[in-house]
């Protein structure tokens, strides 16, 4: 009886056989309008928090939350990829890597437990001593969610992750809203934090109706170590956070508040723009191993869909930073703004990045995208060492150090496409000449407008720019938004 249901449950949350264009142009739209809400919602709550607390206390919960992604990147989270990537699974590979994610999740929480006020001595930040152990509850509630995730993203039920999403940051926002309000400071983000990963466990496994069954079976470990291997090293660089570690030990706290301010704000405007099509990218690609066409295709139609929005988003923040920090977030955080206007540089480039990154891991290659993380990871950490006492200077560097190896992963591409350069470079010419388009009226607004106030000129520029990209980007890519509406609409591709 166990193996039929084992069977059956593994047939439910199989790759889709058909429909998969659809299904994945659907999942992006789905996720893209129930994302919203909790993307919003984190955004609520990072203007709030940047109002209540400054930028020291800011670097004190980037140090702590920098501490726990490290450890938590040395867990064997990525074999909850290996299942999304893998072609067939069963029960006893779902039980294999529930029991072996939990159990390190358990153990690493302890070690952090029991670390924390060592780390705290080390580091001089005493307030570390309560707020390790407190944030370190996230790691037996992540690792335990890996299994009834992975299930939800193979089978593209993007729906539901929407609904997971969505439920566990409102209940996280209402409780860090509430706290900062009450006027407990940085314990307002670290509930915010712990909550959302409660409540996203939960809700993982309440969706799925997935239950762990007895037995961790070693072959079956075995049989998904190899994918694992490499893309645990890609999480790894992912999730440890090293350069933010780095600069609160080399530059200290009130730095640190600047730089995690605005990587905060890239990392929540990027999983706005491209956190769902990450996930449709990867499972829609690894259901098509073995149909280079299909594949093909699939690739150029997503590279379209992540840069006609990371594109302007990502430049008009960087046009309008100079004027849009002050008056949003205050005066205290000026010193935000380079290392805003260079993260959104990076954006524009993660945008894509993002599509390339699921190419070349769902087509087996996940060693090679490992080999990239790495040294882009390595250099930003070189940067950061040499030039720490100056941020600007630094995130100017990383941004351009960025530049300069992103061709690597476009000469990755092309090479598992199997198409010349330039037709995989022509995907995102349209929206490139649009943002263009539209940046030349964002600059030109504060000429037209000489002598008015930063208060009159800001939300001219962001409504010229509302009303230039859309008509530029219909005009120059009509064809490519004429057949992401035509996969919507078609059932049987």
């Amino acid at each position: 009886m166990t193996d039929t249901v084992g069977a059956a449950m593994a047939h439910d949350y199989a790759h889709p056989g058909t429909g998969r264009s659809r299904a994945a142009v659907l999942g992006v739209l789905w996720s893209a309008l129930h994302t919203a809400v909790p993307t919003l919602g984190a955004g609520l709550v990072f203007f709030v928090a940047a109002r209540y607390l400054s930028p020291v206390e800011f670097g004190v919960v980037g140090l702590a939350a920098s501490i726990v992604a490290f450890v938590t990147a040395l867990a064997p989270g990525a074999f909850g990829e290996a299942l999304i990537q893998r072609r067939d699974i069963d029960r006893d590979h779902m039980n294999a890597v529930f029991w072996l994610t939990s159990a390190t999740g358990g153990l690493l929480f302890l070690v952090l437990l029991a670390s924390s006020s060592r780390i705290a001595a080390g580091t001089g930040e005493a307030s570390l001593g309560l707020l390790l152990p407190f944030l370190a509850l996230k790691l037996p509630f992540d690792l335990a969610a890996t299994v009834p995730n992975a299930l939800i993203v193979r089978s593209m039920q993007f729906r539901l992750i929407a609904l997971r999403t969505t439920l566990a940051t409102g209940i996280g926002m209402a409780l860090c809203l509430g706290l900062l309000f009450a006027g407990q400071g940085y314990w307002a983000l670290a509930v915010s934090q712990v909550s959302v990963s409660v409540v996203n466990c939960i809700a993982a496994y309440w969706v799925t109706r997935w239950r762990p069954g007895a037995g961790l079976s070693l072959s079956r470990l075995r049989e998904l170590a190899r994918y694992s291997l490499f893309a645990s090293g890609t999480r790894m660089l992912n999730l440890m956070s090293l350069d933010q570690i780095l600069v609160g030990l080399l530059a200290g706290a009130p730095v640190l508040g600047l730089y995690y301010f605005a990587r905060r704000l890239f990392t929540l405007l990027n999983s706005m723009i491209a956190g769902a099509l990450s996930s449709v990218s990867h499972v829609l690609l690894s259901s098509l191993q073995g149909d280079p066409g299909k594949v093909r295709e699939a690739l150029f139609l997503a590279t379209f869909a992540s840069s006609l929005i990371a594109f302007p988003v990502f430049a008009g923040i960087a046009l309008i930073a100079d004027d849009l920090v002050p008056l949003v977030f205050g005066a205290d955080w000026a010193g935000a703004i380079v290392p805003i206007q260079a993260f959104s540089a990076i954006g524009v480039l993660a945008g894509i990045g993002i599509v390339q990154g699921a190419l070349v891991t769902s087509q087996g290659r996940a060693g090679a995208w490992f080999l990239y993380q790495l040294a882009q990871q390595v250099t930003t950490l070189g940067i950061v060492a040499l030039l720490h006492d100056d941020l600007g200077q630094m995130m100017i560097a990383i941004a351009v150090k960025t530049a300069l190896l992103w061709p690597l992963s476009v000469a990755m591409t092309v090479r598992l496409l199997g198409c010349p350069t330039f037709s995989y470079l022509r995907a995102f010419l349209a929206p490139t000449m649009a943002t263009l388009v539209m940046a030349a009226g964002v600059v030109l607004v504060p000429v037209l407008l000489s002598g008015a106030d930063a208060a009159v000129i800001l939300p001219v520029q962001i409504v010229a720019g509302l009303l230039l990209y859309p008509p530029a980007l219909i005009a120059l890519g009509h064809g490519r938004l004429r057949e992401l509406y035509r996969r919507a609409k078609t059932k049987g591709h």
